[in-house]
């Protein structure tokens, strides 16, 4: 019988233009598999991808065939589809994105990128790390990279299997790694997790099909307690700590912004090959020496999602250097330079839509930009989040100066919607928690274009931030502020 993955084998994918199975798709291709896929007509971000990949995407009206395999997104299911309902009456072996993904990883050195935040940059940096490397890998990241030939795959060889590992449904349960890393644990989709503790038995889970390592940050405080309960199983794992809670060669001991604005974080001297230098003590105390690291992206939950890649590369025994990460290019919407507008406001986009994720990351924009007021264009994500978070998310926004609020952005799993929330029901909050905060309530990002215009001048950071589409506000603005 065929192995999923295996040269020469075929798959048929649906939904096959979807951020994960248009990514998975590409890499089988360049395991050898014929691959071919369906899904809708409109234009998604991932066509030019499967065009250069040589995919052939036919619509869900198309006779699929009897292929070796088949593999569909979430958005569809296997018992109402028609393309799914024919495969499965041909005898097909059905497997969903993750369900895929874990069988491809039986066959490989798997790598699990898991947390509630932090997964696609901390994923992107390992990729990065390991493309310059050359090492034998292949990384699938839940977005786009600058450097990655293939948008959100990188493929360097079959030794080693770098996987993106989402929480939502329970859905990294199918991954049997070899190496997994937990940047953050925090109660977030509440539509599938009652609580946190939920939560953290999911992560549990997930170490304890790991085989070999779990890396995590230690300036989590229940990552900490987690890491605690399972030393009390006595697993066969080895817990690696990183940050400044951490103990050993990941423990951040210093950091510094460089004249020109490059900011090092500086760690334990290593066994392993990095950059080192003679750190300054203070007086009366001996100077040191550390390895240093300078971080792409501001915040410092990048700092943290820097080291979390540098312990995987040496988990895999790949040595790794400040200089691996120099060619980082960007990785979409996750603090991601879109331009100026008018030549002297920056453009920032970035992908947060928790709490906790918009509050460090505009924390770590005030500090890194520096910039008189922090204009931004926030679209919620989901009725379920927004309702369990409403108090939250008005706090995280007080971080901003200006805020432009937009209608929530649902999704088609949700069991409630509108009625129940809304956006409006954030700016009745922020009246009582910060009524010196300017806010616009425009429930249409599309008729915020014009008013921003107004808004906007220089010394501004201008920021598009959430799970929606409202990022092309930006466009929109530049076009009127450059005309």
């Amino acid at each position: 019988m065929s192995t999923f993955g295996e040269k020469s084998t075929s798959v048929y994918v649906v939904g096959v233009k979807g951020t994960g199975c248009s990514s998975l798709a590409v890499l089988l291709k360049k395991y050898g598999v014929e691959v071919r896929g369906s899904d809708r007509e409109e234009v998604f971000p991932t066509d030019e991808v499967l065009e250069q990949a040589a995919i052939a995407v036919e619509s869900f009206e198309h006779d699929p065939g009897k292929p070796d395999f088949a593999v569909y997104s979430a958005a569809y299911n296997p018992e109402t589809h028609p393309q799914l309902i024919s495969l499965a009456e041909r005898g097909v072996p059905l497997y969903s994105y993750f369900e895929a993904l874990g069988k491809l990883m039986e066959t490989k050195r798997g790598i699990a990128v898991a947390g509630t935040h932090g997964k696609t940059t901390t994923t992107a940096l390992i990729g990065i790390a390991i493309a310059h490397r050359k090492a034998a890998a292949a990384v699938v990241c839940g977005a786009p990279v600058g450097i990655f030939s293939d948008g959100s795959t990188h493929y360097g060889g079959d030794e080693w299997f770098v996987v993106e590992a989402c929480e939502y449904n329970r859905q990294f349960l199918h991954l049997k790694p070899e190496i997994t890393v937990v940047t953050s644990l925090d109660l977030d989709h509440v539509d599938t997790y009652a609580d946190l503790e939920e939560t953290q038995a999911a992560f549990m889970a997930l170490a304890r099909q790991t085989s070999r390592v779990l890396i995590y940050n230690a300036d989590d405080p229940g990552l900490r307690r987690m890491v605690q309960l399972l030393e009390e199983e006595d697993l066969p794992l080895a817990y690696i700590g990183y940050g400044e809670q951490a103990h050993g060669e990941l423990k951040i001991l210093d950091r510094k912004t460089t004249p020109n604005n490059l900011r090092v974080i500086f760690t334990p001297p290593s066994s392993h090959r990095a950059p080192r230098i003679e750190m300054h003590a203070a007086e009366g105390e001996e100077a040191f020496q550390a390895d240093a690291w300078v971080v792409p992206l501001p915040g410092e939950h990048t700092e943290r999602n820097l080291l979390a890649a540098v312990g995987v590369l040496r988990a895999m025994d790949e040595p790794v250097a400040i200089h691996d990460f120099f060619e980082f290019g960007y990785i979409k919407r996750r603090s991601e330079f879109k331009g100026l507008i008018k030549a002297q406001i920056p453009w920032i986009d970035d992908y947060a839509h928790h709490p906790a994720a918009i509050e460090t990351t505009l924390k770590g924009y005030r500090k890194a930009y520096k910039p008189g007021r922090i204009v931004l264009s926030f679209m919620p994500h989901t009725y379920t989040r927004t309702k369990h978070f409403l108090n939250e998310f008005a706090a995280s926004f007080m971080h901003a100066d200006v805020l432009f609020l937009h209608d929530i952005y649902g999704s088609a799993r949700e069991k409630i919607g509108a009625d129940t929330v809304s956006s409006k029901d954030i700016v009745d909050l922020l009246a009582q928690m910060a009524p010196r905060l300017k806010v616009y309530y425009v429930p249409d990002w599309h008729d915020a274009a014009l008013e921003l215009k107004k808004v906007l001048h220089a010394g501004d950071l201008f920021v598009t931030m959430g799970a929606g589409d409202n990022w092309k506000l930006g466009y929109m603005v530049k076009e009127k502020q450059d005309a």
